[in-house]
């Protein structure tokens, strides 16, 4: 996902080609990642892009984590084998 969102809404990207409901839905997911390289960086302006990326990536794995463990919890997994 992290990866689609660099493809979806950088500038450095390749396909760069989104809409603007594309790119504002996924800032909008992408706010904390904003926030945090924000407060790291000390800038009122925004951090280091490779910082914001680096936290997107932390968010989508915090993400996928959770959910995982949620689904195993609903498929009543039984470890006894």
């Amino acid at each position: 996902m992290a990866i689609l969102s660099w493809l979806l809404v950088s500038p450095d990207s390749p396909v760069e080609t989104s809409s603007a409901d594309v790119k504002n839905a996924l800032g909008f997911i992408h706010i904390i990642p904003f926030i945090l390289t924000t407060i790291l960086s000390g800038n009122i302006h925004g951090g280091s892009d490779t910082a914001y990326w680096i936290l997107v990536l932390v968010q989508w794995f915090i993400v996928c984590f959770v959910l995982a463990l949620l689904f195993r919890g609903l498929r009543g997994h039984s470890d006894a084998a």
